[in-house]
């Protein structure tokens, strides 16, 4: 993997990325493109969402399904 690349099945961090999103003042951006992510990652891998949940990782599965703008 070449430089900064993040790795095919990461899941990044939901907390982390509502924080880079009000320090960017990107007013939601940041959210809703990482929930178009994880929306096409567990329709790849269903069987991630019962793994995230397990993982305490449920806000990103919640994003996942939550209606963007």
């Amino acid at each position: 993997m070449a430089g900064n690349a993040i790795p095919p099945r990461a899941w990044p961090s939901l907390l982390n990325l509502q924080l880079d999103d009000v320090a960017l003042r990107r007013n939601g951006e940041i959210v809703a493109a990482a929930g178009a992510i994880y929306r096409r990652g567990l329709v790849r891998t269903p069987e991630c969402v019962e793994q995230m949940i397990d993982a305490g990782r449920h806000c990103e599965g919640s994003a996942a399904y939550r209606e963007t703008r």
